[in-house]
């Protein structure tokens, strides 16, 4: 599996002769490198990294190396391949694959064509024309989105917004709610699959997405009007798309709908939206000549009963290379 990743020789050397008979260590290790927990932020080294741990039979490093097959990192993207490291992680006794299989196979996307299959998306309706926003009614099953919202709770944190003075992201009272945020690790053979088919029902590679977050808010919290693209006017926000691309896409996948308000509202434009369980709604945050677009300015209105979690997935005009 090693040989698979362009890793720096002579640091998976050194990583060899220090934990090279200690697979959780490599394990670890690896994680850390992917999170840049107390540690380089390297996916493509961390990946490596597990690799190894796979090849000493471990069988979280198995289940990782699904995900990291399904999102190409450090290696071409493969179903093929991610299946086969899934079952790996199922044999060795990994209880997470386990259910992730099991889950797959129930909804018959355990093969190849059932995947190609289930990433064509049709049927779209178009909610508003200009800017111009799709809805895709039961776009996920709900055990996927059971899956996303459990998976989520443990790692929920308080949301932050772009602080454009320093460049950083702050706690703001327009932002209440709380967010589950994706790491490359956290990118499972399930949430990669998902995010395929968004990428699809958006006409773009899927290497355009940011990683994703799911979203949950309690009674009360919102997130209040604000635009997903940046506002090229500031300096710094400007470097960051020629580097990076503006954000000119966003996809929300409503997990639930057993609660009351909550509804995406867009003032401007004098309509809102809120989707049952599994729908999916996509609009562009530019216009024609690619301008961040004001009419898109929306806000999260707070649910009134219930909790309301949603899948938010931004979607850019430049590939999102790992690194």
């Amino acid at each position: 599996m090693t040989s698979a990743f362009p890793v720096d020789a002579a640091f998976l050397s050194q990583v060899l002769e220090r934990h090279g008979d200690d697979p959780p260590a490599l394990l670890q290790l690896g994680v850390r490198l992917l999170t840049g927990d107390n540690a380089p932020h390297s996916p493509v080294n961390g990946a490596a990294v597990i690799a190894v741990a796979a090849d000493h039979d471990n069988a979280q490093a198995w289940r990782l190396m699904a995900g990291f097959a399904a999102q190409g990192l450090g290696q071409a993207q493969s179903w093929v391949n991610a299946y086969t490291a899934m079952e790996r992680a199922v044999a060795l006794g990994d209880p997470l694959a386990r259910q992730q299989q099991q889950l797959l196979r129930s909804l018959q996307l355990d093969t190849v064509q059932g995947i190609e299959d289930w990433l064509v998306c049709e049927g779209a309706e178009v909610f508003h024309a200009a800017p111009r926003m799709l809805v895709f009614r039961n776009f996920l099953p709900a055990a996927l989105c059971e899956y996303l919202i459990h998976a989520a709770q443990p790692r929920l944190v308080r949301a932050n917004v772009y602080d454009v003075v320093t460049g950083l992201t702050k706690i703001d009272p327009m932002r209440t709610n709380r967010r589950a945020p994706h790491s490359v690790m956290d990118i499972d053979l399930l949430v990669q699959l998902i995010r395929a088919r968004l990428g699809g029902a958006a006409g773009v590679a899927v290497e355009m997405l940011e990683s994703p977050e799911v979203l949950h808010y309690e009674v009360g919290q919102q997130y209040k009007l604000h635009v997903d693209y940046f506002h090229v006017g500031s300096p710094r926000l400007a470097e960051h798309v020629q580097s990076h691309g503006q954000r000119i896409k966003t996809a929300l996948v409503y997990l639930n709908d057993n609660y009351v308000g909550g509804e995406t509202a867009f003032p401007r434009l004098g309509i809102s939206f809120r989707g049952g369980a599994g729908d999916a709604l996509i609009f562009d945050n530019v216009d024609a000549q690619g301008n961040g677009d004001l009419n898109t300015a929306h806000q999260g209105s707070a649910p009134t009963q219930g909790e309301k979690w949603l899948l938010s997935q931004w979607i850019r005009d430049k590939s999102r290379p790992f690194t």
